[in-house]
């Protein structure tokens, strides 16, 4: 009976006793990791995002997945991005094509506009008109 008072006072004695230098740092580093938390808005978030699965009046399957889709950016399932994906490229050589028809067009353009400056050029040396003889 006296060793199980001798540990039962040893154990009293130890979570009386100061905590230690170890439990000290966790509970820093707790104590900065909720700050942190704070600082940038995470607790927030998350407090939003638990209160709205809170108040969904049907609880989803998977609330993990709930909350995922709550928290950051819009995530897309890999058959949507693919099918955007195959969207942008169409995009992407139907706008290489215009490119090149605007080209053609500015070319096309510009050729016309030398055939009628010279056309001009050689009508008024052929035939003057009446003012400029005036």
């Amino acid at each position: 009976m006296d060793t199980f008072r001798k540990d039962l006072r040893r154990q009293t004695i130890i979570r009386n006793s100061a905590p230690s230098a170890r439990m000290q740092t966790q509970n820093k580093r707790r104590k900065e990791f909720k700050e942190y938390l704070l600082e940038t808005g995470v607790q927030s978030e998350l407090a939003k995002c638990l209160r709205m699965l809170f108040e969904e009046p049907i609880k989803p399957r998977d609330p993990i997945d709930y909350i995922g889709k709550r928290i950051g950016p819009p995530r897309m399932s890999a058959g949507e991005y693919r099918r955007l994906h195959e969207k942008l490229q169409v995009y992407l050589h139907r706008i290489k094509d215009l490119k090149e028809e605007l080209e053609w067009l500015q070319a096309e353009i510009s050729k016309i506009s030398l055939e009628s400056d010279s056309e001009e050029f050689r009508s008024s040396i052929l035939c003057p008109s009446p003012s400029s003889e005036a």
